[in-house]
């Protein structure tokens, strides 16, 4: 077997060891209820099917004594959950969307069977939900408003803003574009809720940390086209997401289905566009902004392997309008003779006379005659660099 050959048969291995960890990091939910029959009465030992809509992987239960079942740790996503019990017709209901962290409840009620008996197929779409197994408070941002609701920067951080107790950040710290920060760069805005600095927020990525350690910004900024849902944690919630005095925040990414599905963007921000900066003066200020990529997801092997993948770049050019005191013309001579409103023509003084006044005992020096510095007591290298201004 040659090198390559190895290195090829040591990086399936290597991917193959990683495929369980990957899977085990999957933002989750559960789906429970009880499965009772047309009197009220409970059926236990009725087999629970749970089928994913876009994998076809099935989760399957029992009922216990008391009619209750419970499919915890699933997937997020859209399911198929089907109820069969012998002498009662099967009834499935279908569309049930499981989001990050959701324990839902879904009540069955069978029917007794006819000689032909048939499936029947319920929608539960349009229902809404009453969340009853916990108290914790938080807001979903499902991938309808992840996709369509304006972004500045197609930066997700934006949308936890619709959480309760959430608001942004002060524009220009640490966390939110402020002068010398590693972390700034990351986001546009940073988020502070229940009152807490924005670096006490917990970041989890598919149910991975997502902290940026040294100041407690997000760690990596996932690409919108590759964010199925958030969810935003504010009152509550489990221990397990305790670790930090703010809110935390569950981002689940997409994955790959058994049919194929992509986007491909191209955004762009040109100073053709753009009004004049009052600060600009006649010509405005260069600026083009570039944000592209794409994402794509399918079958590898169908109902068994998937993949998702997804690219963004973010390319800005731009120039910069600043107000500065340079030298004038007359100065860059060493003639400094000029005088400007409310800035009056003051002497400049030799540096090399320097003395102390035997009269009065502190240091005094001689000015230079009409203000002017001699052109042989100028610095040939500091003159050059002068007139780059």
């Amino acid at each position: 077997m040659s090198v390559s050959q190895l290195r090829i048969a040591a990086l399936v291995v290597a991917l193959a060891c990683l495929a369980p960890a990957i899977v085990s990091a999957q933002s989750v939910g559960t789906i429970s209820g009880t499965v009772s029959d047309g009197s009220g009465g409970v059926v236990p030992g009725a087999v629970v099917i749970a089928r994913n809509q876009g994998t076809s992987a099935q989760r399957e239960a029992l009922t216990d004594g008391s009619g209750r079942y419970a499919l915890p740790l699933l997937p997020i996503g859209t399911y198929a959950v089907t109820v069969t019990m012998s002498g009662f017709r099967t009834e499935e209901k279908t569309a049930v969307n499981l989001e990050v962290e959701q324990s839902l409840s879904l009540d069955f009620t069978l029917q007794v069977s006819a000689v032909n008996a048939e499936v029947t197929v319920s929608s539960t779409v349009a229902d809404v939900v009453l969340q009853r197994s916990d108290a914790s408070l938080g807001q979903l941002i499902n991938a309808q408003q992840v996709a369509e609701l304006p972004l500045n920067g197609r930066n997700f951080v934006q949308l936890a803003l619709l959480g309760p107790g959430t608001v942004a950040g002060r524009a220009g710290s640490f966390l939110a574009q402020g002068p010398s920060s590693e972390v700034s760069y990351r986001g546009s805005m940073s988020v502070s809720a229940q009152g807490m600095r924005e670096n006490a927020n917990d970041w989890l990525f598919d149910g991975i940390d997502n902290n940026e350690l040294t100041a407690g910004g997000v760690g990596i900024l996932p690409s919108i086209d590759a964010i199925r849902e958030f969810k935003v944690l504010t009152h509550n919630y489990d221990a397990q997401y305790g670790s930090r005095g703010g809110t935390t925040v569950l981002v689940s990414s997409k994955s790959g289905e058994n049919s194929f599905h992509g986007t491909v963007f191209e955004y762009f921000r040109n100073d053709a566009l753009d009004a004049r900066n009052f600060f600009d003066g006649p010509q405005k200020r260069k600026w083009r902004q570039n944000e592209y990529g794409f994402s794509q997801g399918g079958p590898i092997v169908r109902d068994k392997t998937f993949f998702f993948v997804d690219f963004q770049g973010n390319n800005i050019r731009e120039g910069l309008t600043t107000l500065l005191t340079v030298p004038t013309a007359l100065m860059h001579q060493g003639i400094f003779t000029e005088s400007f409103p409310n800035a009056p023509a003051v002497d400049i003084y030799d540096p090399s006379s320097t003395r102390v006044d035997p009269a009065t005992g502190v240091n005094v020096r001689t000015a230079f005659d009409n203000r002017t510095i001699p052109a042989n007591r100028i610095d040939p290298i500091g003159k050059k660099l002068l007139d780059l201004l």
